[in-house]
């Protein structure tokens, strides 16, 4: 059985139609609604350290590290700390409410050149964080906990 020249060109079109299709099909069907609640460290992301002022908590192994000032005696677990911090789950909000204290802390995590900035901030309503330009509320975790 032969094909005409324009029984094949009809074909060759079909196939392109059914290629572009195919392409874009990932745009035609309906998306996951986003996720509005997210951690504050991912569980893919590996912390290396997280600095605060002038105290550290770092990985030693398989363990944890805290190191303070000198005149500062921690009363808590390293192990403690990092927990609330990996266990710490965000919600966007799109205002703070009044400030009362800010901490800035310096996230290093493996595979990253620099370290992620937070602003970790206490509020009368609840502890609040600052990634980049967005704000997000703490909801399982506060303040005390996360500054050490």
């Amino acid at each position: 059985m032969r094909l005409s020249a324009k029984a094949f060109n009809n074909i060759i079109i079909f196939a392109m139609l059914a290629m572009i299709m195919l392409f874009n099909m990932d745009t035609w069907l309906p998306k996951p609604s986003f996720k509005q609640q997210t951690h504050l460290i991912s569980e893919q992301d590996m912390v290396l350290r997280i600095d605060i002022g002038r105290n550290r908590i770092e990985r030693v192994g398989t363990g944890w590290r805290l190191t303070t000032e000198p005149s500062v005696t921690p009363e808590v677990d390293a192990n403690q700390i990092i927990q609330h911090w990996l266990n710490a789950e965000l919600s966007v909000v799109e205002s703070t409410p009044q400030v009362l204290e800010t901490v800035i802390a310096d996230v290093w995590l493996a595979a990253q050149d620099n370290s992620a900035r937070l602003i970790l901030m206490r509020t009368e309503t609840g502890t609040y964080v600052q990634i980049a330009e967005q704000s997000y509320r703490i909801d399982n975790s506060h303040f005390l906990a996360l500054t050490f």
